[in-house]
This record gives C-alpha cells, sequence and structure tokens, in this order.
C-alpha cells in the first residue's frame, strides 16, 4: 500500500532541496522483438523410423521452431502434422534432405494452415 502510494506520487524533493527522488513500478518483463507466425505444415515422404514424436519434432525444427506434432492425426490417417514457427510463411521450403543413420531422405512440406 505504501509503496503503491509513492507510485502515485512520483516525484519527492527531499528537504535541503539537493535532489529529487523518483518513484516508479518495476517492470522486469522484456518483451519480444517479433512474435513468430505458426503455422501447420503437412509433411510427406516420411521414412518409418523418424514416424514418432522426437524424431518428428526435429523434422519441424528443419522449417521453424516446432510448437505441436499431432501423433493423434498421424495415428489415425498415417499424415505427419507440424505445427511450427516461423519468421514467414513464404520462406518455408517445399522440400528438405534428412539423414537417418547414413541414409538421406528427401521430405516434402506443404502449408496447411496459418
Amino acid at each position: 500500500m505504501e509503496l503503491d502510494r509513492l507510485v502515485a506520487i512520483r516525484n519527492i524533493t527531499t528537504k535541503n532541496k539537493e535532489g529529487v527522488l523518483l518513484f516508479e513500478e518495476f517492470d522486469d518483463d522484456i518483451k519480444p522483438i517479433k512474435v513468430l507466425d505458426q503455422v501447420w505444415i503437412s509433411v510427406t515422404n516420411v521414412p518409418y523410423a523418424l514416424r514418432s514424436f522426437l524424431p518428428l519434432w526435429a523434422v519441424g525444427s528443419v522449417v521453424g521452431a516446432t510448437q505441436k506434432v499431432d501423433i493423434n492425426h498421424l495415428r489415425l490417417t498415417g499424415e505427419v502434422r507440424i505445427l511450427v514457427a516461423v519468421l514467414d510463411v513464404n520462406e518455408i521450403p517445399t522440400q528438405a534432405d534428412i539423414c537417418v543413420n547414413r541414409s538421406i531422405y528427401r521430405v516434402y512440406f506443404k502449408v496447411e494452415e496459418v
């Protein structure tokens, strides 16, 4: 309560008029410089060795910052869907090469929903 009162007053001059005390509420929250767009992408040609949560999370990281992996959709339909956060939706690649053990596979990305 005292602190709220000092913040409301804001400035207090000292007795000798040598200085001014300034009271402000401290805000330690750092604001982001940009908020990324979230995009659902479908990924095709994914090898079965990668069709689990953590490997698919890594596949999403090829495009952007992975937010979610739709495992339920994968189990129901066999299609891979990943939610990624990206700087620019138009910069999402259409394909990428993924290495599994000693083999390289080409996977394809398609934007479903922004």
